[in-house]
């Protein structure tokens, strides 16, 4: 035998099955990851959904409180336009005539 057949004997006989049992190994690994991932990715989407949903939810209450707000302005102004007009009425109800010229 060769030098060259004996270091390809060698190779074969104790590198090759270490290759193919590190091979197995990292496949097995390979998966785990996967596996890993699918549930990572289901989980986020997950979280993606509520967190949307209470995006959602908030946007709703945040629109609900502005309209009540602009409710209570209106009625606010209307409360002082009233006043207002309330008090005109008011002075002119008080005001006399002044054709006490006899």
């Amino acid at each position: 035998m060769s030098v060259v057949e004996d270091n390809r004997k060698l190779l074969q006989d104790l590198v090759a099955p270490e290759l193919r049992a590190i091979d197995v190994r990292l496949t097995a690994l390979e998966k785990r990851f996967d596996d890993v991932d699918r549930r990572l990715t289901a989980a986020d989407k997950t979280e993606q959904d509520r967190f949307a949903q209470a995006e959602k939810i908030a946007a709703e209450r945040h629109e609900r409180i502005l309209s009540e707000l602009k409710s209570l302005h209106n009625e606010h102004d209307l409360e002082v336009r009233l006043v207002k007009i309330e008090a005109m009425m008011g002075l002119i109800k008080t005001e006399k005539p002044t054709s006490e010229a006899a």
